[in-house]
């Protein structure tokens, strides 16, 4: 063999090389990972309509995507107890986060709750369900602190005020 025909081999196999290496640089591109970094929930209201009790709350989930790549569009859906369920559909910046907000989400009952959150990619086609682009959790929503309910230590706040009047006026003699 030759020494040109030696050289021109080198060059072609630095090609399909090169080829493969961006290849592989933009599969990592279109890498992320999410996970579900806060999950909170605030009571809005409880309405009784026909003899049932509903509880409406805010539900807060938090998705953080820890790599260097937009998300696809992700669909994050809550579940509870009784069957209902909502959806929201946001992509997910590279290394930040996202609120996904269900405000008025309503529960039947006075007990307490569990609610199913799951994060998928909305498009099965984009790609499949993994650890990194999908997963699942639970919130516990307790019972509802309905505004009937008085500020804990108040009460004693106000007899020990109401003890310290007695004496100073006991003191002095003023009835």
């Amino acid at each position: 063999m030759r020494f040109s025909n030696i050289f021109v081999l080198l060059i072609i196999i630095s090609c399909f090389y090169s080829l493969g290496l961006i290849s592989i640089s933009t599969g990592q591109d279109e890498y992320y990972s999410l996970s579900i970094t806060e999950k909170d929930y605030d009571f809005i209201k409880k309405e009784d309509i026909k003899g049932r009790t509903f509880e409406y709350y805010n539900i807060k989930i938090v998705i953080t995507n820890s790599e260097n790549s937009i998300s696809d569009d992700i669909t994050v859906e809550i579940e509870g107890e009784d069957g209902l369920s909502e959806t929201l559909n946001y992509t997910i910046p590279a290394q930040g986060s996202r609120e996904f907000l269900f405000s008025n989400f309503f529960i039947e009952g006075e007990k307490q709750h569990q609610i199913n959150i799951s994060y998928y990619p909305t498009s099965k086609s984009v790609h499949e369900r993994n650890e990194d682009n999908s997963g699942f959790s639970t919130i516990i929503i307790k019972l509802s602190t309905g505004s009937n309910e008085s500020t804990p230590g108040f009460e004693l706040i106000l007899m020990i005020f109401s003890i310290i009047i007695y004496f100073i006026f006991r003191k002095n003699k003023f009835y």
